[in-house]
């Protein structure tokens, strides 16, 4: 499923200003996909601002472990780190080389979890950080979201209000993947898991190292798109989509390319069902979920298969 959303803040003054354009991928194992674009005037933005929205009556310690945060790489290796007495500092000390993965550590089944783009930067709100250790271990502001307050800088030393507490704030500044401003691009993978770092470092692995990927039956070409977090396969030439009733495709998954759940965009497909299936395959056939995207110029298949292996695999698409 794709949302498209469009944020601006304009200075009532001049009319200039800054916003976003972004677009979310949802699947249904619960990853998403969150691309935006940045225009404005500055050279230096945040993109992502892990937060904890609290009712009233609620400190942010009534929901999140005081070992708020454990960061990891894409081979599992994990560190978690504790605001108690106090917040870490910026950007996390002693992180495991090349942690790019993050799990918010709420008092809860399904946890939030991040995967970013190679290069961000992963570390607590704020440096220093605006705190108040009369009331809370990390930072809380009660003008958001729907309180009227004057001021968007009010901070809690009270739950009587709606309320906010930042827990992280990763620097992308060296992971946009468009422009070098002020107009510029990036996105990274979101969710709420109970799985263990090392299943989500096996995520992490198949969005940046994905199985390599080819069509070995039907005119088409295939390649992986990260910000989709899907295969794109695209036809070869004007009305070749339509001369095969059958596409089959060859997934060279392997321990450092796990193939994990993955989505296949198929282009001008066309307005047709399609039937899904594992060549090859033993037991029982795995979850598969298919849609179709009408554009003005014609209609794309879109396939998720909920399939985990570090095997080579062979998938038939069908109408």
């Amino acid at each position: 499923m794709d949302v498209l959303g469009n944020f601006s803040n304009v200075d009532p003054l001049s009319g200039w200003g800054d916003w976003a354009d972004e677009l979310f991928y949802i699947y249904p194992d619960g990853v998403s996909v969150r691309y935006g674009t940045v225009h404005g005037t500055a050279h230096e933005y945040s993109f992502t601002e892990p937060t904890l929205l609290l009712e009233p009556g609620k400190k942010p310690e009534d929901y999140i472990s005081l070992h708020a945060a454990t960061v990891a790489n894409s081979q599992g290796t994990s560190r978690t780190y504790s605001w108690d007495p106090s917040s870490p500092p910026f950007p996390f000390p002693n992180q495991p080389d090349g942690a790019n993965l993050a799990v918010i550590n709420l008092k809860s089944d399904y946890k939030p979890f991040y995967i970013y783009q190679p290069g961000t930067t992963l570390g607590p709100y704020g440096w220093p950080p605006e705190l108040r250790p009369e009331y809370s271990h990390f930072p809380v502001w009660d003008h958001w979201p729907v309180n009227q307050a004057p001021t968007d800088g009010r901070y809690a030393l009270f739950p009587d209000h709606f309320a906010s507490a930042a827990i992280m704030s990763p620097d992308p500044n060296h992971a946009w993947i468009e422009g070098s401003g002020p107009t510029k691009s990036t996105y990274f993978l979101f969710g709420l898991t109970k799985k263990s770092m090392v299943d989500l470092a096996a995520i992490d692995r198949s969005w940046l190292n994905p199985p390599a990927a080819h069509v070995t039956s039907g005119i088409f070409s295939a390649s992986f798109d990260r910000s989709q977090k899907a295969y794109v396969l695209t036809p070869k030439g004007s009305g070749q989509a339509f001369t095969r009733r059958t596409i089959e495709v060859t997934l060279e998954a392997s321990d450092h390319s796990p193939l994990v759940d993955p989505a296949f965009v198929i282009e001008d497909w066309g307005d047709f069902h399609a039937a899904i299936k594992i060549a090859d395959q033993r037991g029982p056939a795995p979850e598969v979920k298919t849609g179709l995207v009408h554009r003005l110029d014609g209609t794309d298949l879109i396939v998720w298969v909920r399939l985990q292996t570090t095997q080579p695999v062979r998938l038939k698409i069908s109408r």
